[in-house]
């Protein structure tokens, strides 16, 4: 039997899986890396992760490692995705011109180049987990939904703990974050929930890098995740928005609200279609109220795009 028939005999079968965690679908211990990865997708800013530039994840390294201990698989999920992994070659030849006729960095390429094998790695860690070991892969939404949601709760106490002036809890916070934005004397502009990520503006790399893709594929897969889907999209952003974590976030999270209400709208339902425009009705009248109580709102009106979104300690 060759390896490929091997593997697809061991997978195939659920009986034949050992279960180590019993709410857990594993086939071996490698597999608690992926859950692990999963529940850390939110968790990019803090001072455990490995520093890259301007953040500091812990996923992409999981998946990788994840990806190397089930390395017999990965020609398997190579053959699917041939056209992926080759991609990288072409940024490899577009950046070999301006290293050979300007510079060569070596620590930015090596970053960029980790970079790139985070996101190869996180599509083999799912081709691996779903496609060749039949992993449950309802069990991966609910840890990403229980971990987002997580950190939007960090995000309230944050919240809570700078209008409360709770100097305890900004103070550890301060400490747990490798760039805080959360004390009234940071550098980059105090004051605002970061929920867990590098800085708050990022909400909007995990609702377009991660939230919302799982939506629009779950929206045939399985309505009730696709709506819890939603309802955390909309709770996070809404609420981001509410907390005033940051000025250049507003335009995303809009956005991302608008997309996550239109997707999970059928318009020729005219219920759906006429709660789907109230409710954008409310987002307009919100969005104005929002431009005129946000302080940095009213500074970039006030002093233009330039200085407006600049705190005021860095301004020279």
């Amino acid at each position: 039997m060759t390896d490929n028939a091997t593997d697809k005999a061991r997978y195939s079968t659920p009986a034949s899986r050992p279960i180590y965690i019993r709410h857990l679908d594993v086939t071996d211990r490698s597999d608690y890396l992926l859950y692990a990865a999963l529940a850390l997708l939110p968790v990019d800013g803090t001072v455990l992760g490995w520093y890259m530039p301007f953040w500091t994840p812990i996923s992409p390294w999981l998946l990788m490692l994840y990806t190397a201990l089930n390395w017999r698989l990965i020609p398997q999920v190579y053959r699917r995705f041939r056209t992926f992994f080759l991609f990288p070659l072409l940024l490899v030849a577009l950046s070999s011109f301006g290293w050979f006729t300007v510079a060569f960095h070596p620590l930015p390429a090596l970053w960029s180049l980790l970079g790139i094998g985070g996101a190869l790695a996180c599509l083999a860690s799912l081709g691996i987990a779903v496609t060749i070991k039949h992993l449950d892969w309802r069990q991966m939404i609910r840890i990403i939904l229980i971990a987002y949601w997580f950190a939007f709760a960090v995000g309230v106490v944050q919240f809570l703990s700078i209008k409360l002036d709770i100097t305890f809890v900004r103070d550890w916070f301060s400490d747990l974050m490798s760039r805080e934005y959360i004390t009234a004397d940071s550098a980059w502009g105090g004051n605002r929930p970061q929920f867990l990520f590098a800085e708050p503006s990022y909400i909007g790399m995990h609702l377009y890098g991660v939230l919302l893709p799982l939506m629009w594929l779950m929206r045939r897969r399985d309505r009730i995740y696709a709506r819890r889907l939603r309802d955390l999209i909309i709770v996070f952003a809404a609420g981001s928005i509410i907390m005033g974590a940051g000025v250049r976030i507003i335009l995303d999270t809009g956005v991302a609200l608008v997309i996550a209400i239109i997707v999970d709208t059928d318009f020729k339902n005219h219920k759906q279609a006429r709660l789907a425009w109230g409710t954008f009705g409310v987002m307009a009248v919100a969005g104005v109220a929002v431009a005129l109580l946000n302080s940095r709102i009213r500074a970039i009106l006030a002093q233009g795009p330039l200085l407006g979104v600049v705190p005021e300690g860095l301004r020279t």
